[in-house]
């Protein structure tokens, strides 16, 4: 959820608390704000790549043991903490996220303490070692197609205990296509597996065409509409009287004005805040935005149809996209 312009280096060792960059909030504490960073461990090994990769991440797992360090004495680090465990149905592959920042959301959380977890493959989750305190909790879906979905509930943390909290994720039905899962990033698609770089801004292309069951996501797809240009999307459908929900979700955005329309029919004009992260050399994600577009029954046609999306400045990174038959 934070990302920053040290991802542009190489070999760089830095601890960078807080930026605005990449779409994250200014800092603003108010006045007897408080927050202790770290312990820091800084480990030096030595050996080829995987030598020094492999004990890293030994190491890392005896410190994780370790959490938190009985040796810190200042009243801002607890000592004994409690838990937070639960289930997530519906669409359980999930992201939890936990913090305690009330006034913030999840994921422009500067002020607070924020904890993160993913469920396993029976959507259950569990945080330990959490500062007692009033909390948020958040789940939202990093699989399927239910791109809209976000669920946040508020838990108290007690020292020594255990909390439940669990979710419900629902999973869209009657989908037609989709293009990705709804993970809040651009991973699945072309350059997105690249070591950042400036070049890549310039590299998809301008007018692109993707044809549902024929085209490959991972190869006729891109990371980002990052110049002004018509991407297309045929697919076949059937004019039966039912609406259509379009699912447009945006990984990030910079500068942008995109024109949505279906068979010609001008579905939205999205006027998109700059997030900073494109241009930036992001490859994966920004900042996040769900966009839900209703398609008129009279905008569908029987056979082949075709979805434009026109860049008329900026660029934006896409989530997945998807259309539901409604009825």
């Amino acid at each position: 959820m934070k990302q920053d312009l040290t991802v542009h280096q190489y070999s760089l060792v830095a601890n960078y608390f807080l930026s605005a960059h990449f779409g994250s909030a200014s800092f603003n504490a108010f006045p007897g704000w408080t927050h202790i960073y770290g312990p820091f461990l800084i480990y030096f090994s030595s050996g080829n790549d995987e030598q020094i990769l492999n004990a890293v991440e030994a190491q890392v797992t005896i410190e994780q043991e370790k959490w938190p360090y009985s040796f810190v004495n200042d009243n801002d680090y607890p000592l004994i903490r409690g838990s937070v465990s639960g289930k997530v149905t519906g669409q359980t592959k999930a992201a939890i996220t936990l913090y305690d920042s009330t006034e913030e959301q999840y994921d422009l959380q500067q002020l607070g303490y924020l904890y993160a977890t993913t469920t396993d493959a029976n959507g259950n989750f569990v945080i330990n070692n959490v500062r007692p305190g009033f909390y948020k909790i958040v789940a939202y879906p990093v699989a399927g197609q239910g791109s809209e979905n976000l669920a946040e509930q508020t838990v108290t943390i007690t020292a020594g205990a255990s909390e439940i909290v669990d979710f419900f994720l629902p999973e869209p039905e009657n989908i037609l296509w989709a293009i990705g899962e709804a993970n809040r990033r651009s991973n699945e698609f072309n350059y997105a597996d690249q070591d950042r770089n400036y070049k890549w801004e310039f590299e998809p292309p301008v007018e692109n065409t993707f044809i549902v069951g024929e085209s490959d996501p991972k190869n006729d797809w891109y990371y980002a509409q990052s110049q002004p240009g018509t991407w297309t999307i045929k697919y076949q459908d059937n004019h039966d009287g039912h609406s259509r929900t379009l699912r447009l979700p945006l990984a990030a955005a910079s500068k942008s004005v995109l024109l949505v329309s279906i068979n010609g029919n001008n579905i939205a004009q999205l006027e998109l805040t700059n997030y900073a992260s494109i241009y930036r050399s992001a490859l994966q994600s920004g900042r996040y935005r769900s966009v839900i577009l209703p398609v008129e029954p009279s905008h569908v046609l029987t056979g082949e149809n075709t979805l434009d999306l026109t860049v008329h400045s900026g660029a934006v990174m896409y989530d997945c996209i998807s259309l539901q038959v409604n009825g």
